[in-house]
């Protein structure tokens, strides 16, 4: 963590403000023109107020860095001090060049104290997949995007807040994504997606999220990018996290200004997404192409998700399959679950296998009865 250095001018004359970082215990001691002017901060403290000649400041520790603001409460309250006597037209024009300097000061610190204070609301996605929080009820939008030369259909939820965006969205993959190939996977749509939003990625970084893995990432976003009629007035600053749990893809972000310092509605938003640990691991093999699966009648079947499937692992001696057709049944890769037909939780673009070629590791919903719970697996035999 390196210190920081502020020049404040305050009544016409220059203070320099810095802040010094014990590596050791991250305490973080300031100072004003080489005097200690407030208690350190221990490294479980995030903020300081310090006066400077007589003005309140406010000192803030984000992350590994530093905001030095005017204290909100100097503004709040309208504190002003008592008018000077008359001086010289030249000490007049100095004095009210600081005051000038000064309300600039208060207006970059309100500006960023706004953000401190959003009215977040919790959001949980209707099919139960993510919870997250927005400023207000987002907007739901589903579109179809060409990211990297492939048609995805993209499930957006986006609300604002003052000048700033945030955004979840989702979508499925047209693979299954295993440990061995996420972060490709990751990589290679954070990559079109970027592109596609006619900006560069300026970091990367890999993560994880519940277990899940993740990618936390910055794209920056030049003055005139994005489609005809919402082109971007300034340079902006993408700052998400994407994420992939079976087959569905998420992409936490937010967007603001790039010259906007006021960061900690952001780190609040990102924080606040997240998604189940990861189910059973998927294969290849159980990858299955037809997506497309009839209509089907809602039934009123509790939404659990108990199972009593024997263990995938373990052959299955002396079971023969029933004597007739293999039923429908529905994957939900993203859960690592199957359906049957009537279940209120089975969607058009579900696959649909027979019961007896389900991918091991599937565990059945509630709405699946116990015959096809128990049916048989037909094991593929090696060449």
């Amino acid at each position: 963590m390196s210190d920081r250095t502020w020049t404040v001018e305050v009544g016409g004359v220059s203070h320099t403000v810095v802040v010094d970082v014990d590596p050791q215990t991250k305490r973080a001691g300031v100072r004003v023109d080489g005097r200690m002017a407030a208690k350190p901060l221990a490294a479980d403290e995030d903020e300081r107020e310090l006066k400077i000649d007589g003005a309140p400041y406010l000192l803030r520790r984000v992350k590994d860095d530093f905001e030095l603001d005017i204290a909100p409460d100097a503004f709040l309250n309208q504190r002003t001090a008592a008018p000077p006597p008359p001086k010289s037209r030249k000490l007049w024009i100095a004095y009210v060049g600081a005051a000038l300097f000064v309300l600039g000061l208060i207006r970059v610190g309100m500006h960023g104290f706004q953000y401190m204070r959003v009215p977040w609301q919790p959001y949980s996605e209707s099919d139960g997949s993510f919870n997250a929080k927005f400023p207000a009820k987002p907007d739901e939008k589903e579109t179809t995007q060409n990211i990297n030369g492939d048609l995805w259909t993209v499930h957006s939820r986006y609300a604002t807040f003052k000048d700033h965006f945030y955004a979840v969205e989702y979508l499925d993959l047209k693979i299954v994504v295993v440990d061995a190939n996420s972060e490709s996977v990751m990589n290679r749509f954070l990559d079109g997606w970027a592109h596609a939003l006619g900006g560069s990625i300026a970091s990367r970084e890999k993560s994880s999220l519940g277990r899940n893995p993740a990618i936390r990432f910055e794209i920056a976003l030049p003055k005139g990018a994005g489609a005809e009629e919402h082109k971007l007035p300034v340079n902006a600053r993408v700052r998400g996290v994407e994420t992939v749990r079976g087959t569905r893809l998420y992409l936490t972000w937010t967007m603001t200004a790039e010259a906007d310092s006021a960061t900690a509605d952001v780190r609040q938003f990102l924080d606040a997404f997240n998604i189940p640990p990861p189910g059973a691991p998927a294969s290849f093999e159980s990858a299955v192409a037809d997506r497309h699966a009839e209509p089907v009648q809602s039934a009123a079947v509790p939404p659990a998700a108990t199972s009593t499937q024997p263990d995938p692992n373990q052959p299955r001696l002396g079971m023969t399959a029933p004597a007739e057709p293999a039923p429908i049944v529905y994957l939900e890769p993203a859960f690592v679950m199957y359906h049957v037909a009537g279940c209120p939780k089975v969607t058009p673009n579900m696959q649909q296998v027979p019961v007896d070629l389900r991918p091991n590791g599937f565990t059945p919903h509630d709405c699946v009865p116990q015959k096809l719970r128990t049916w048989p697996i037909r094991y593929r035999r090696k060449s």
